[in-house]
């Protein structure tokens, strides 16, 4: 089966890593963009808006891991 799936591929000139390549060019950007709204001074206490209302408080949902 990975065989005619690779067959398929080559005949419709497709690659199957290039569905990766948009996630990594934006994977920085995105990491960046919440490490400023945790350490920005200005966003402290400031409300947004729903149920998030502090930018900088951390997520009540994410779990660390600890070593």
């Amino acid at each position: 089966m990975n065989q005619e799936l690779m067959a398929l591929y080559k005949e419709r000139g497709v690659n199957p890593a290039s569905g990766c390549v948009p996630m990594l060019l934006t994977m920085p950007f995105c990491s960046r963009s919440t490490r400023c709204c945790t350490t920005a001074i200005e966003l402290r206490g400031a409300p947004w808006f729903g149920w998030i209302h502090d930018l900088s408080a951390h997520d009540p949902y994410l779990r660390r891991c600890r070593s």
